[in-house]
């Protein structure tokens, strides 16, 4: 798993700095052709980078369920509300539908988007955004806590 999540972190960086990057470019500069082309090829490694990542995140949450002693209850529920946060905007991803949790509310379908703070998104809902770099922070937090 060490060799996945160290090139999970190697994109993770790469991305957060080219969104940086286009974020500071003025609108003129976002509307060139070369510009629109490195900001589908960042969706694209976006989307994979969040099935990738997601994988990591439900290994680790099955093997904290399968085996109560790695981790306590507090611990244990880190694990699942992470997981929840990227099932939110990996499932419409992979499959083209809503999250069972948020079936209700969300959409079949993860439309990519730029956040104006954070760089790319998905819209998930009506209402809802959820950016690459939140769920790279959660993922973080989660490896930082093991």
């Amino acid at each position: 798993m060490t060799p996945v999540i160290q090139a999970l972190g190697k994109l993770d960086a790469e991305l957060i700095s080219k969104d940086v990057a286009y974020l500071a470019l003025p609108q003129v500069e976002r509307e060139k052709v070369d510009t629109s082309s490195e900001l589908t090829d960042r969706i694209r490694d976006s989307y994979l980078w969040v099935l990738g990542a997601y994988e990591i995140v439900r290994s680790l949450d099955q093997k904290c369920r399968d085996n109560t002693e790695i981790v306590n209850d507090t611990a244990r529920q880190v694990f699942t509300d992470v997981k929840h946060k990227f099932e939110r905007v990996r499932i419409p991803l992979a499959k083209f539908e809503p999250a069972r949790r948020y079936g209700d509310t969300d959409s079949s379908v993860a439309l990519p988007g730029i956040d104006r703070d954070h760089g790319i998104a998905w819209r998930v809902s009506e209402t809802l955004f959820v950016t690459r770099k939140e769920l790279s922070d959660a993922f973080m937090s989660l490896l930082r806590s093991i």
